[in-house]
């Protein structure tokens, strides 16, 4: 039998030289014992394939696994995050409902005292008057906006007070009547 060393030395050199097999004379007992150490060699090597392969179907599988696990998790985090959307989305939509509610009573009841006159109280009268004023952009948009006028509301004040409501400057616009006449600034609105 040869040794561990020997074995290895002579296995060393067939992987390095095949041909050294061919220019070697051997015996019969050294080419037998040349035919169990590679039929051996060839053993553990097949054993060795078998182990590796069975531990690469292990890994494979628990790669599997835990791929399947992020996927997974990535699709409830995914669907969690719809959801916060989804909330908030509607809870946008809900606010934005409740505020365009909440304006139109507002407006409705801004509009109730707008137009009411207000009943006069003990002996003192006190008379309070609506008038519309338009405000016509080019291109033939018209918007109307009603205001609440006493005696001493003069034509200066009405028209700043509207260009303000609109955003524009007041000394780019003059108020007209309607026969289209336009209104001194030093009057009265009732005059």
């Amino acid at each position: 039998l040869m040794s561990f060393d020997e074995e290895h030395e002579m296995l060393h050199r067939i992987e390095t030289d095949p041909g050294f097999v061919e220019d070697k004379e051997f015996t019969r007992d050294d080419a037998k014992k040349l035919y169990v150490l590679l039929r051996h060699e060839q053993q553990r090597s097949e054993v060795y394939q078998t182990n590796l392969s069975r531990k690469m179907q292990k890994i494979k599988a628990d790669l599997d696994l835990r791929t399947e696990e992020v996927e997974t998790l990535q699709r409830t985090l995914k669907l969690e995050q719809e959801a916060h959307l989804d909330e908030r989305t509607s809870m946008m939509r809900e606010r934005d409902f409740k505020n365009h509610a909440q304006e139109e009573r507002i407006r409705d009841s801004l509009g109730e005292l707008l137009y009411a006159k207000p009943s006069s109280a003990g002996n003192a009268t006190y008379e309070l008057d609506t008038v519309m004023v338009s405000y016509i952009k080019p291109g033939n948009f018209r918007y109307n906006l009603a205001f609440r006028i006493d005696n001493h509301t003069a034509v200066q004040e009405l028209r700043e007070s509207a260009c303000r409501y609109w955003g524009i400057s007041a000394d780019e616009y003059v108020l007209k009547t309607m026969a289209s006449n336009k209104c001194q600034d030093e009057l009265l609105v009732k005059e």
